[in-house]
């Protein structure tokens, strides 16, 4: 993304090879994430807009026809080689009916941005000690939004730079993306790609005062690289020890040892929670693989609790699993994706009505002692 408007920024129209080279870096932004297209492409068209940076036709038409075909061309080849199955192609359960209901939802979305930004650990602090809820926002989004406000006044009076300017419209931008694209304020993914249009715009600012008035510049300065290294202590401590076990590497490799020994390689294991998808793979380096029930055991999408309980009914029926690995701790960011205490619930539930007996075999706890993964013995 930085690549792309760097490549942009020259106060002269792009030739066309540098129009092909913003084309690959914004494609190759978009190919990590295509959501990184909200903060990047309002930012990229405000640069390019400029009067003195102004493509031509076959300029312009060079960066969009490249920036589309890498992510585009992608897609088709994945899914000409293993087609998508029904309803997970991009866009395609896109909540379109409810974007006027989801435009209400902006101004909370653009002030978990702006806190976002102004300092991570709102979000990532909860997330990582495994809180059940975020704390106050609004202080850090104050802090967040004098950058922004600030940007705002200098546009109006024609003094912005391009950085202000990029973020102005990366921030809005972010705001209607996040609240259209999640439908909830607490999705913070979007302000990954604001963080670095916060800090050019910040650069901006307080060259600008140094201009004038360069003691109080500076002192915006150190306060600004002291507020910045604190948080960064703040989040190096929060992450040494997390108390969720998506975060935990404590849980997830006493859970892998404990399954080699058991001799545990296959689908006489169901793990429960997205979360789970993948890891256990990765730290056996494929040596187990598991059932993932997630799908299925998602109340968000397929239900509520009935079809949770029917669907353990199933999986204990059909695939008499010999072990199910439960997930117990919070994360700020399980979803829809799954609820872990009506899944645990549910499982007891069938697995009295089946004369099954569930015997616990261990418990993971996390970094900070707080629950984790709790594994069961099927019989």
């Amino acid at each position: 993304m930085m690549t792309a408007l760097a490549l942009a920024a020259p106060r002269r129209p792009p030739t066309i090879g540098r129009a092909i080279a913003i084309g690959v870096a914004t494609g190759l932004a978009l190919l990590a994430r295509a959501t990184v297209g909200v903060a990047l492409l309002p930012a990229l068209a405000i640069l390019l807009a400029h009067p003195a940076r102004l493509p031509g036709r076959r300029a312009a038409l060079s960066i969009s026809t490249v920036a589309l075909a890498l992510p585009l061309g992608l897609l088709a080849a994945v899914a000409k080689i293993a087609p998508l199955r029904p309803d997970t192609a991009p866009l395609a359960r896109f909540p379109f009916e409810a974007l006027w209901s989801r435009t209400a939802g902006i101004p909370a979305q653009l002030g978990l941005d702006l806190a976002f930004v102004a300092d991570a650990n709102t979000v990532l602090g909860p997330l990582t000690r495994g809180a059940a809820a975020l704390g106050a926002l609004w202080p850090f989004a104050v802090v967040g939004a004098l950058p922004l406000a600030a940007a705002l006044v200098r546009w109006w009076r024609g003094d912005a730079g391009d950085g202000e300017r990029m973020f102005v419209c990366a921030a809005l931008a972010t705001a209607v993306g996040g609240a259209w694209l999640y439908g909830d304020p607490n999705q913070f993914q979007l302000a990954l790609a604001l963080e670095p249009l916060w800090a050019l715009a910040l650069a901006e600012q307080v060259v600008a005062l140094r201009a004038g008035r360069p003691r109080v510049a500076h002192a915006v300065l150190a306060s600004l690289l002291l507020l910045r290294g604190q948080a960064l202590a703040r989040g190096v401590a929060d992450s040494a020890r997390p108390g969720n076990p998506m975060l935990s590497g404590q849980v997830q490799h006493a859970a892998a040892a404990r399954l080699r020994a058991l001799g545990v390689t296959g689908p006489e294991l169901v793990t429960t929670t997205y979360n789970q998808a993948g890891v256990l793979e990765a730290w056996t380096g494929g040596a187990l693989r598991p059932v993932h029930a997630w799908p299925i055991l998602s109340s968000g999408q397929h239900g509520g609790t009935g079809a949770t309980l029917d669907a353990w009914r199933m999986l204990l029926h059909d695939h008499r699993p010999r072990y199910v690995l439960l997930s117990d701790g919070i994360n700020l960011y399980d979803g829809p994706f799954t609820n872990n205490p009506a899944i645990a619930a549910a499982l007891a539930q069938a697995a009295g009505e089946q004369g099954i007996h569930l015997v616990l075999d261990r418990r993971f706890p996390t970094e900070r002692g707080t629950p984790g993964w709790t594994l069961l013995r099927v019989y």
